[in-house]
Formats: structure tokens, C-alpha cells, sequence
């Protein structure tokens, strides 16, 4: 942290609202250069708004085809960066984290052909663009920004990090060492508070900054601490709700990595 702060790399904003335009801005005038940057945030909603603003840039650049196909709340467009989300190494060569660039798109089969960052060609079917794990979360998803536990793996020349109070040493370790040649570190120093809180003093616990590096520098085996209780949990379910459990754990872990 010392070191990158000495080389201006940690980029420190008032609010949520401006971490994003940060974020976007340094992106964008890295990739239109043709370098390879992403962004990395740590939860979904994020990563939706990021993935929306950097999309509208694009379009707004003339590189993004005219058709669209359209699969749930997502539009996907010829010139489009799309990440996978499911593994299928044997019947289409992608896994959970496979980056690329939509090189053309099949409305009526609604099926989407992608060139990855290797540099091969895919075809993904439609039964494949449509999918849906059992928490609702798309197969294929926009590309410019992806959560850290995605990034296992991968390599660019650039990449934009945001760090929470919610991640340990060891997402921000990999989300931090992507990169060949450049990181920025975005931290938010405002903790946003809900419409209906009235109160005028300030937590000094509110100190967004100092939060994250703190928990940036927390080994991740504290998460497991509830591994016990977790355990007497699952003695007390039924057969049942066991293999309930079972096929929950398996889907979620041929999502994984």
C-alpha cells in the first residue's frame, strides 16, 4: 500500500458515485489505446453498474454493432467484451471466468460467437446464453468489469481494483496481481447511509478508507470461523433437505472456477 500510494495509484473518492466515474474514465482511456485493461470489484451490483457505463462509452465510440440480441435484462451486441459463467471445457472449451469479444451473434438461434483472450473461437449456443444458476445469475454476462472471484488466472496490462470492507488479504491479493504494468486502487472515503437515517454525528467506524486497508491486510481463514456452528446446523436437517443442500452445492460448484 505505501508503495503504490508513493506512486499515485491509490485514487481516493468522496463516494460511491465517483469511484465509478473514476474507475470507467481510466479504464476507457486505457482500452481505447488497445491495451488490455479490465476493472475488478467485489460485488455484483457493482460490477452491473460498471459493466453499464463502460458499455455506453462504447456505443457512444461507434464499437458496437446495430443488431442486438437481447437475453433477459442483458443486450448483447457484435464488439461486446462477455464473461463466462459456468464451466462446459468439454462441450464448448469455456470455463467459469473465459473472457472475450462477441465476434457475431445468431438472433433466431440466439446463440452468441465469441473470440477469447487466447485468441480461439466459440460458439455459444443459445441453451448456453440463456442459462441461469440457481440463484438467478446469467452464463454469459458483460466482460468490462468482473468480480474478483473471477479473476483467478487471468492476466492483462491494467487493471482498476476496488476494494471493500468486505474482502480479505486474500481476494485482494488476486484481485491486486492481475496486472502486467499497471493497478489503481479505488477506496471510498464516505459511508453512504440510508435515506431514513437522521443522525448528524459521524461514526469514526464510518472511516471507509482506513476500514478497507485494515480488512485488505485480514487473512481470509477468519471467514471460516463459523465452520462448527455450520456444522451442528447441517446434523439437524433431514434427508430431504440434505440432498436439497447437495444439489445447491453442486451447481454452485459447477460454477466455480
Amino acid at each position: 500500500m505505501d508503495r503504490l500510494v508513493a506512486h499515485g495509484k491509490v485514487i481516493v473518492c468522496r463516494s460511491e458515485a465517483e469511484a465509478n466515474a473514476a474507475q470507467v474514465r481510466d479504464w476507457w482511456h486505457r482500452f481505447r489505446d488497445g491495451q488490455e485493461a479490465g476493472m475488478i470489484a467485489f460485488s455484483r451490483a457493482e460490477i452491473a453498474r460498471l459493466n453499464l457505463a463502460a458499455r455506453e462509452l462504447m456505443a457512444q465510440d461507434g464499437r458496437l454493432g446495430r443488431d442486438a440480441l437481447q437475453v433477459g435484462e442483458r443486450e448483447f451486441r457484435v464488439g461486446d467484451r462477455i464473461v463466462c459463467g459456468r464451466n462446459a471445457r468439454a462441450r464448448l472449451g469455456v470455463v467459469n471466468g473465459t473472457r472475450g469479444q462477441v465476434i457475431a451473434l445468431d438472433p433466431r438461434q440466439r446463440s452468441l460467437t465469441m473470440r477469447n483472450d487466447e485468441g480461439k473461437t466459440v460458439m455459444l449456443p443459445g441453451w448456453y446464453v440463456a442459462g441461469r444458476g440457481h440463484d438467478d445469475q446469467p452464463w454469459v454476462d458483460h466482460g468490462y468489469a468482473i468480480t474478483g472471484h473471477k479473476t483467478q488466472g487471468l492476466t492483462g496490462d491494467d487493471f482498476g481494483v476496488r476494494p471493500t470492507t468486505r474482502a480479505d488479504a486474500h481476494w485482494t491479493y488476486v484481485a491486486a496481481s492481475r496486472h502486467r504494468f499497471d493497478l489503481r486502487l479505488y477506496l471510498v472515503e464516505e459511508q453512504e447511509r440510508p435515506a431514513e437515517d437522521t443522525r448528524h454525528t459521524t461514526d469514526p467506524l464510518d472511516d471507509r478508507v482506513e476500514a478497507t486497508v485494515r480488512t485488505m491486510g485480514r487473512p481470509g481463514e477468519q471467514t471460516f470461523a463459523i465452520d462448527q456452528e455450520l456444522l451442528a446446523e447441517v446434523r439437524q436437517l433431514t434427508m430431504p433437505q440434505l440432498r436439497q443442500e447437495r444439489d445447491r452445492l453442486r451447481e454452485l460448484r459447477c460454477r466455480s472456477p
